[in-house]
């Protein structure tokens, strides 16, 4: 028998052999396919077409490298022409395929060569086992991992940075004051001007590393609601928020809170305090003395309470957190929009108008509301409800 025709003879059992078997090639866990010599696929089992998400007749004769995401394609195909010249044994890989509908899953390819009475590979069957999951899994892993080191690096950094920025603020707070006692003069007047500037600047600073700060404690869990003293959470952001106190004499701040119970997130609650603790301090200023008072209590609503945003909070069990100030307070005709995006009472380059915005879809997201009290030249009281836990 000539040797071409005995070629096609051996490639039509061989076919024949795949195709009689395709059952029992079925039955296996993992993807199946066989590659003739060209590359081509001349079978695929059941668990592979439900991997890619093709028929048999879509993947029948298609090259292999149609199914490997494109950076990907060269390498394999020059790895599959070593293993035809005898070059690469077989191997165990990782490699990333595309589906019918674009999605990206990772596997592992195992190869298992079938060489002719010459010893030339003739068939190379490849097992599929789909460890996206698995691999998914590690790289969220790798994720915190990372995110723990940055924490950690964020808690080194901030003590550093509160206390640079305590040394600055206080010296410049002084010099303020040092110059106050002088005859004034023009050139007095300027620098009076330029160590307010310094003042305030690093006031804005120090929120903002508070901001940081509890960013880095609340991203140390996932961020799920869960039940929660809320005593706790406030605790810790006085706690924090005394350190921006500590050059403004002329301001106090006093609390009474009961141990009452919720179901929140801790570090959402935590923004939402500090917001509220930073505008009751920009609204004492420093040129009176000021008292912000924190109050937390249990309460029950026998009528609907109006809240802000023109809804109202049902008759129930509640845990109230007020947080008042004897500050310069709000106009009537602002109490509206203070919580809208982007608008600020204040200097635009000291505040972005996104503060009470966010206090707001807090308290949404925790079913509650917020109630504003506030009078000019009086001062102003948030208070935030939390429908009670029992």
């Amino acid at each position: 028998m000539p040797p071409s025709q005995n070629g096609r003879v051996g490639s039509f059992l061989r076919t024949t052999f795949l195709r009689r078997f395709s059952s029992l090639l079925d039955a296996f866990p993992t993807g199946l396919h066989a590659i003739d010599r060209n590359g081509r696929i001349i079978m695929v089992n059941k668990r592979e077409l439900e991997m890619l998400g093709y028929s048999e007749a879509e993947m029948i004769g298609r090259p292999f490298t149609d199914f490997i995401v494109q950076d990907q394609r060269a390498a394999a195909w020059s790895r599959f022409q070593q293993k035809l010249r005898g070059e690469k044994p077989e191997q165990t890989g990782d490699r990333l395929i595309v589906t019918k509908h674009g999605e990206q899953r990772y596997v592992t390819s195992k190869d298992t060569i079938y060489r002719d009475h010459r010893g030339r590979p003739y068939l190379i069957f490849t097992a599929l086992t789909d460890i996206t999951e698995v691999k998914r899994a590690q790289e969220q892993r790798m994720q915190q991992e990372k995110l723990v080191l940055a924490q950690e690096l964020a808690k080194g950094v901030y003590h550093d940075l509160a206390n640079l920025l305590t040394g600055v603020s206080g010296n410049a707070e002084l010099a303020e004051r040092l110059l106050g006692q002088m005859p004034p003069t023009e050139q007095q007047v300027k620098m009076g001007e330029s160590l307010r500037t310094i003042r305030e600047g690093a006031m804005r600073a120090g929120d903002l590393i508070a901001r940081v700060r509890l960013f880095s404690r609340s991203q140390q869990a996932k961020v799920e609601f869960q039940p929660i003293m809320l005593a706790e959470p406030v605790r810790t952001v006085l706690q924090l928020f005394s350190g921006l106190l500590t050059n403004n004499g002329h301001c106090r701040i006093s609390c009474e809170l009961d141990e009452v119970l919720i179901n929140g997130n801790k570090g959402d609650i935590m923004d939402a305090i500090l917001n509220l603790l930073i505008n009751a301090r920009d609204a004492i200023g420093t040129d009176k003395p000021g008292e912000i008072k924190v109050v937390l209590t249990a309460a029950t609503i026998e009528a609907p309470l109006d809240i802000v945003g023109g809804g109202e909070l049902a008759t129930g069990e509640f845990v109230v957190l007020s947080i008042a100030d004897n500050g310069s307070g709000i106009p009537a005709e602002l109490r509206d929009r203070v919580f809208e995006h982007g608008f600020t009472t204040k200097d635009q380059e000291r505040n972005s108008g996104f503060g009470l915005p966010r206090v707001l879809a807090t308290m949404t997201a925790h079913s509650g509301g917020v109630v504003l009290e506030s009078e000019p030249g009086v001062g102003t009281t948030f208070r935030l409800y939390f429908p009670a836990l029992k």
